[in-house]
């Protein structure tokens, strides 16, 4: 009997301590990051079912701007979020008991839809990856291509160009979503004369004239200012979000650039010489507002019984089309760039003028690189 008594309150005990430390825990589970599509959805429900609180408080913490969705139940552990459109996304879960406050935070990913089965992905940015040797640099005062000391064509097959750039600048976010492109007052040129901050993939993967491409920027500009007008010039000075690049002197074949009158354009150099061939969008509706580049592209020469061709689609709606004349360079090696901002002419940036503040950027949330039907 008496070994009876001991046993049950031995287990008496345990049951005692289990229940005390079930009563003094406190988690904050913002539960697994999401991707959707808007075509499927234009909801996700924020779960923090798994977290152990008093009281519960959602909030929006994303960067640059707030997201559009209409958080339904703020202080709820599960809440609706209704109304999401295309972005990168951040929301944080704070959980109370008695006088302290843990958080989690969960990232929702939105597109606008599923690129088709057959598109095959061979090349991805790695965001996340390259923000330490982006947000850590050790030289900040000379010219870095990062072959050394970072070495970013070893170990991830890009180079990020920045021109003597200053920490703050070229940077990845805090919640390592976004990599900022950026050119501001202070800088120092280079050698040929001007600023420059980009993502090219270089050498490391050449365009085969043999295969069709679909690459795909996901973005937007993160500021209202715009400069480039303000000279009345008829070209840009500034070239962003995507080029096809030729491994020799010639021009780019094919970019997507920014133009004096805040116009978005297609540059398709071989067809009819302009850096302005076809406006597709506005400067305006992509400040603060992620949209989705696609351009799908077969190097050659375009005529009837070839299919060489040139496709440029935003969220999904086509913008530009050809497949007539030459397409791409074949001959130059092209390379594939991008999130590329240059200052030509010191219209933004100066390096003698850091007080005047003059500051430029462009966020990129995705790039990736897909070959289609393995050709």
């Amino acid at each position: 009997m008496k070994k009876i008594l001991l046993s049950s309150l031995f287990i008496f005990c345990l049951l005692f301590v289990f229940l005390l430390q079930k009563d003094d825990a406190q988690i904050a589970n913002a539960g697994a990051d999401q991707h959707i599509y808007l075509s499927q959805t234009s909801t996700v429900v924020l779960n923090g079912s798994k977290s152990l609180g008093t009281k519960y408080q959602w909030s929006d913490i994303s960067t640059d701007y707030p997201c559009p969705a209409k958080i339904t139940s703020p202080t709820s552990k599960t809440t609706p979020l209704k109304g999401l459109k295309q972005g990168v996304f951040y929301f944080q879960l704070a959980v109370t008991k008695g006088s302290k406050t843990v958080y989690d935070t969960v990232m929702v990913n939105v597109d606008f839809d599923k690129l088709s089965p057959k598109a095959k992905l061979v090349e991805n940015l790695p965001i996340a990856a390259i923000s330490t040797d982006v947000n850590n640099r050790s030289d900040t005062s000379s010219y870095i291509g990062y072959v050394f000391p970072n070495r970013f064509v070893t170990r991830f097959g890009h180079v990020i160009y920045l021109e003597r750039s200053r920490l703050g600048g070229m940077h990845i976010d805090q919640q390592k979503g976004k990599f900022y492109s950026t050119i501001e007052d202070g800088y120092q040129w280079n050698n040929s004369g001007y600023a420059r901050s980009e993502c090219t993939y270089g050498g490391s993967f050449l365009i085969d004239s043999n295969k069709t491409y679909l690459f795909e920027w996901k973005g937007y500009f993160p500021q209202k200012q715009f400069y480039i007008n303000e000279h009345g010039v008829n070209w840009a000075n500034i070239v962003c979000i995507f080029q096809i690049h030729s491994n020799n002197s010639l021009p780019p074949p094919l970019a997507l650039s920014l133009g004096y009158h805040g116009n978005i354009y297609v540059g398709d150099l071989l067809i009819n010489k302009k850096f302005d061939s076809a406006t597709i969008a506005n400067y305006s509706d992509f400040i603060n507002k992620t949209h989705t580049v696609r351009i799908t592209f077969k190097e050659g020469e375009g005529y009837p019984g070839q299919d060489a061709f040139v496709k440029v689609e935003i969220d999904g709606v086509e913008k530009y089309f050809r497949n007539k004349g030459p397409v791409g360079g074949t001959f130059q090696n092209d390379y594939i760039k991008f999130g590329g901002l240059y200052d030509w002419h010191k219209w933004i940036v100066d390096p003698q003028k850091k007080s005047r503040g003059r500051k430029f950027s462009l966020v990129t949330e995705s790039f990736h690189v897909y070959q289609f039907n393995g050709k």
